[in-house]
């Protein structure tokens, strides 16, 4: 015996809010149910929310995530060199002026940290001599 229940509440927003609940019954198996809650557009489902998805034990799932998972992981490497070949890789001389400009930005910055720490440093003790 199966019955089913919908509620929509309809509102003035382009959004229609709608909650089902399906119950089944028999003499064979146990009573079963199963809800479901969806917000839907005029153009179609927007988000749909089910009860009934986790239906395997804690662990079988957490395994089945994991072999998945890992399956995607070595896939991916294995996929990896035959990217190699697209790679545009940059020139020496190229390379070495990217890091001469790196080397020589970190360098200035550390100045004017320095600097800045230095000076308000210097600020900070005439403050609290003075106050003293």
């Amino acid at each position: 015996m199966n019955y089913s229940h919908t509620k929509s509440l309809n509102t003035n927003l382009p959004y229609r809010l709608t909650s089902e609940y399906k119950y089944s019954s028999s003499k064979m198996q146990s009573q079963q149910g199963s809800s479901r809650i969806m917000v839907t557009r005029a153009d179609g489902p927007y988000l749909s929310i089910d009860e009934d998805i986790d239906t395997d034990p804690f662990l079988l799932w957490l395994g089945k995530e994991f072999l998945r998972d890992f399956k995607s992981a070595l896939l991916f490497l294995w996929e990896q060199p035959g990217q190699l070949k697209y790679i545009e890789w940059p020139s020496f001389q190229s390379t070495l002026k990217t890091a001469t400009l790196t080397l020589l930005l970190v360098m200035l910055l550390i100045i004017f940290l320095s600097s800045v720490d230095s000076t308000l440093s210097y600020l900070l003790v005439l403050t609290l001599r003075r106050s003293s």
